[in-house]
């Protein structure tokens, strides 16, 4: 179902941003592959509110949700911050489930997004987009016992030809150990998320 709901909103963003090709006689080339015309992400802060999936090895499926606030560098670079929340749902008989004494979980990280200009046509229309990938180091609250995690991941921004709105669709990985009873098992688990991004202050 999520899967659905996140193709929906790729693709109707991509109907409602894509620009109109110039034509390339004399040089001219779309103004989403044009570094003069691109949105210039250099001092700007960008906000992101996020839902989405969790996928556990020992947590199982639940949802998530959070924000990420960033400060770009310059057009490539940016570091931040983010926090997610979610609850556990896992099976109370497993060695995971028998032990919980909390079904919250909390993530904060301090992280870096390293961004690539692209841009795709869509018929007679160039979408302007970044690609991404993300690196992160913070805790995890689970258990109501902090550990340390590490996160990799990446995604797809879309901007939407308003110059303080983009569409996110990002895919984690959150490498962290998970108690059990007499050991610890080491765990990556994936996270599907996406929504709004708000930058400020406004560039034209």
């Amino acid at each position: 179902m999520l899967k659905k709901i996140l193709f929906v909103f790729v693709t109707a963003f991509v109907l409602f941003s894509a620009q109109p090709v110039r034509s390339e006689e004399g040089g001219a080339i779309p103004k989403a592959l044009d570094p003069e015309y691109r949105h210039k992400k250099a001092g700007q802060f960008e906000v992101y509110p996020f839902g989405g999936s969790y996928l556990g090895a020992m947590i199982d499926q639940t949802w998530t949700a959070g924000a990420k606030i960033y400060l770009h560098l310059n057009n490539t670079v940016a570091l931040g911050g983010s926090y997610s929340f979610s609850k556990l749902y896992s099976d109370a008989t497993s060695s995971f489930g028998s032990t919980l004494n909390s079904d919250n979980l909390h993530i904060a990280n301090f992280e870096m997004m390293v961004s690539n200009d692209v841009a795709m046509r869509v018929g007679k229309r160039v979408l302007e987009m970044d690609l991404y990938f993300t690196l992160g180091v913070g805790g995890m609250l689970m258990n109501e016992i902090w550990e340390p995690v590490g996160l990799a991941g990446g995604g797809l921004k879309i901007y939407t030809g308003l110059p303080w709105l983009a569409a996110r669709v990002d895919v984690n990985n959150y490498i962290h150990a998970t108690p059990l009873p007499g050991r610890e098992s080491i765990d990556c688990d994936t996270v599907f998320i996406g929504g709004f991004s708000f930058l400020f202050p406004i560039k034209h």
